[in-house]
């Protein structure tokens, strides 16, 4: 019993410090920590949050909704699985706001990178 349990907490440890860890994806700028996918653009969060809901609204999404402050704002959609896309906004500055997206519960990070692609896209970047 000892020797699995002295085998088996490690590794779980390695794993479960694996899932939280931040990774650079292969778009420059982009992270992931595969359920989120998020970046900084130079951009307030009122033109960020525009720019997020015609990115969901270019994948034809569903029930699509966004709304801003000064501070934060959020654009959500819903795919044809009813499954809810997510996009964060945070002020992080006067002219830039950090960019975070959510795909369903699991995450689906090559669609996550799609989307802060067309939030760019939007943004004239």
């Amino acid at each position: 019993m000892k020797s699995i349990s002295s085998f088996l907490i490690p590794a779980l440890l390695l794993v479960a410090s694996g899932t939280f860890a931040a990774c650079q994806t292969d778009n420059p700028g982009v992270k992931s920590s595969y359920h989120s996918q998020w970046t900084t653009v130079g951009n307030n969060t009122a033109k960020t949050t525009d720019a997020a809901k015609d990115a969901l609204q270019d994948l034809k999404l569903q029930k699509i909704e966004a709304k801003s402050t000064e501070l934060d704002g959020v654009a959500t959609g819903y795919t044809a699985d009813n499954k809810k896309i997510t996009v964060d906004i945070r002020k992080v500055t006067e002219t830039t706001s950090e960019v975070s997206v959510n795909v369903g519960t699991v995450g689906d990070p090559e669609l996550g990178k799609e989307i802060i692609a067309k939030i760019r896209k939007h943004l004239g970047g």
